[in-house]
């Protein structure tokens, strides 16, 4: 029987790491802080220097925060794109498992409003599009 981390290597061979996204869909209010979580994983071939995980974050949001290891990337925003970009770890070090949060502040909207958070890597996400759907209800 093989071992998960065999499967996990054998599945994604192509990829550096997967990214793992613990949710999907938010539901929230104007005015109100969200929040979710990432994992990345690294497989066989292992995280190069220069990997990148960036974040396209919609104007609806303000005060994006990424909490992060800040000695394995280099930060990168733009126009509501944030990037995380792996550097080169010192000692020939690699880069293990870990885990990207991100926060942000709502707006404050006047309808009900459907934004999407897009992550897109050089790694591979574990399932789904990389979308994560955030449904904004008016403040009450």
């Amino acid at each position: 029987m093989k071992v998960l981390e065999e499967e996990l290597n054998e599945e994604n061979e192509d990829y550096g790491f997967v990214v793992k996204i613990n949710n999907n869909t938010i539901e929230t209010e104007s005015m109100k802080k969200i929040s979710f979580n990432l994992t990345y994983t690294p497989t066989s071939k292992g995280i190069q220097a220069g990997d990148s995980i960036t974040f396209k974050v919609p104007d609806v949001f303000n005060k994006v925060n990424l909490d992060y290891t800040s000695e394995c990337f280099d930060k990168t925003e733009s126009n509501g794109e944030y990037t995380l970009t792996f550097r080169e770890l010192p000692n020939g070090q690699s880069v293990m498992q870990g885990k990207i949060g991100l926060e942000a502040y709502v707006k404050k909207v006047d309808e009900d409003t459907n934004a999407k958070i897009h992550i897109e890597t050089t790694g591979k996400i574990e399932s789904g599009s990389g979308d994560i759907d955030v449904e904004i209800k008016t403040w009450r």
